[in-house]
Parts: C-alpha cells; structure tokens; sequence
C-alpha cells in the first residue's frame, strides 16, 4: 500500500488489487475522534467530570464551524476544556480541544492536541 498525497487530499494506491485504482484515505468518524481523546484524557486525571451534547451552529455558521457541531465540556482537570466535533462550510472534518484545531485529523494529529492542550502524551 502506497500513500500518496495529491493536492491537500490524501491517496492511497493499493497493488493489490488486479485494476489499480486510487481510493481516498478513510476519515476518522466523529466517535472514533470521541473515544480517542476521552480515553487520553480519562487515563490522565483522576476527578474528571464531562458533559456532551450536540448542537447546530447559527445560521451561516460560527465562522469556523458549519451546522452539527458534537461538543464536550471537561472539568476537574485544573479548568475547562472544550472539545468540538464537525465540519467547515467546505464539508471539511475539524476537531478542535481547547485552543488548538486541526482539519482532517488522524490518530497523530489527535495525539499533537492533546500533547499541545493538556500535556498528554500518547506513545504510538
């Protein structure tokens, strides 16, 4: 399996396969995003409290959020810390924890997060 990356969406080639062909690489889904960080942040702090929720975006958005937002609010780590799942008005997949955000994410950009928010390292 090769990955490729053409323009700013990323390809995988599998040789596999007896007709070649290119097939976009697999999004993460919003709960696999979800179960990831909780998982991090649930085995880091001991009197850690959360509430989820969803939500829908003002109309024409938030600036960068666009309609379903999927929100988690974490306390009892030192201050709040806010975890928002959803798209941009471009149907592009953002993640953002705390301060910090990213597009597209995969496992290793989740695990810069939360080294980058709240100290956590994940060993790969």
């Amino acid at each position: 399996m090769i990955q490729v990356h053409v323009g700013a969406t990323p390809w995988r080639f599998d040789s596999s396969r007896a007709h070649h062909f290119f097939t976009p690489a697999r999004l993460m889904t919003t709960l696999e995003i979800q179960q990831h960080i909780n998982s991090a942040i649930e085995a880091q702090f001991e009197n850690l409290t959360s509430e989820s929720g969803e939500m829908m975006t003002s109309e024409g958005g938030d600036g960068r959020f666009f309609g379903k937002v999927y929100a988690t609010r974490y306390s009892g780590i030192g201050r709040d810390v806010f975890l928002a799942i959803g798209e941009t008005d471009k149907k592009v997949q953002i993640v953002k924890l705390g301060k910090s955000e990213v597009l597209k994410p995969k496992k290793d950009d989740l695990n810069m997060l939360l080294l980058k928010e709240l100290q956590i390292e994940i060993k790969s």
